[in-house]
């Protein structure tokens, strides 16, 4: 099949190679974790921007920070486990 591009995607990686998946569970994996070190980062500075009450701009973005992370992370694991399960063939 033809990418819109018009090169053939085949060409990018090898036969029978699953490396162009690995690079991309490598990537969200590391963004992952390196947005969760970043959010509790956050969620650890005294101070900022005064949402309500105590609660501090800081605060909002380190936990909506960390619920991205932990989908990003979440991903990775169950794409792993989906192709590393064995296949039922039903014999």
């Amino acid at each position: 099949m033809t990418a819109p591009s018009g090169r053939n995607d085949r060409l990018v990686h090898s036969a029978g190679t699953n490396s162009p998946r690995l690079v991309d569970r490598v990537i969200v994996a590391f963004v992952g974790a390196a947005l969760g070190i970043v959010s509790a980062v956050l969620l650890g500075l005294s101070g900022g921007p005064v949402v309500s009450g105590t609660v501090t701009l800081f605060d909002v973005f380190g936990c909506i920070g960390l619920v991205f992370s932990t989908v990003l992370l979440l991903r990775v694991v169950v794409v792993a486990i989906k192709e590393d399960a064995p296949v039922d063939d039903g014999l």
